[in-house]
Order: C-alpha cells, then structure tokens, then sequence
C-alpha cells in the first residue's frame, strides 16, 4: 500500500513590508484535517518571503518559477490577478492564482 502524505492547503497570511525593516510573511497551512502549521519569515521581499515561508513549512526547497501581477481594471476601486507557479524538487509544477480589488468607501 503507497503511504501518500495529504496535500498541503492554504489557510491565511499577513504581510508587512515596513520601510524600516525587512519584508515579512506569516504563513498558515494546513495539511489534512487537523494538522496547522505557521511560519514566520523575512526576504528580500513580499515574494520571496512568501516563498521561503513556504519551503519552511513544506520541508521542500521549491523554485518559483513565475510571479506575475495583472491590472484587471482601472481606477480608484481597481482590480488585480496574480498568479505564481512554484516548481517542487521532484520536478511537479505547483500554481495559484488570485484576484483582489481596493475599495475606497
């Protein structure tokens, strides 16, 4: 029987990139039901915080091999799409996207 460990999910973030210190990124994932894990950690920047956060946690040294940010509409209350692909050590290619708006009132 092939022991396959549960996937890895997403459950929330907080960056700050503070002009007098170093980006960082608290992490939260989540594998399987019950199983919580938090990082902490500074980068170069938001990204590759984020990355680093998540190589923490996953225990695999994945490389980001796309990062692109996309205005969705124009304006004051504007909308933009990111999407970010991460290449794992073994070689599988893992992607995300998002897409958030600024609202003004």
């Amino acid at each position: 029987i092939l022991d396959v460990p549960e996937p890895w999910s997403f459950v929330s973030y907080h960056v700050s990139c503070a002009p007098d210190g170093k980006p960082t990124v608290k992490l939260t994932l989540r594998r399987g039901e019950e199983d919580i894990t938090q990082e902490m950690t500074c980068g170069d920047g938001p990204v590759d915080a984020a990355c680093r956060a998540i190589s923490r946690l996953t225990g695999d040294l994945a490389r980001l091999e796309e990062f692109a940010v996309d205005a969705i509409t124009e304006g004051v209350e504007a909308a933009g799409g990111v999407d970010m692909r991460l290449r794992e050590s073994g070689g599988r290619l893992q992607a995300g996207s998002a897409v958030t708006w600024t609202r003004t009132s």
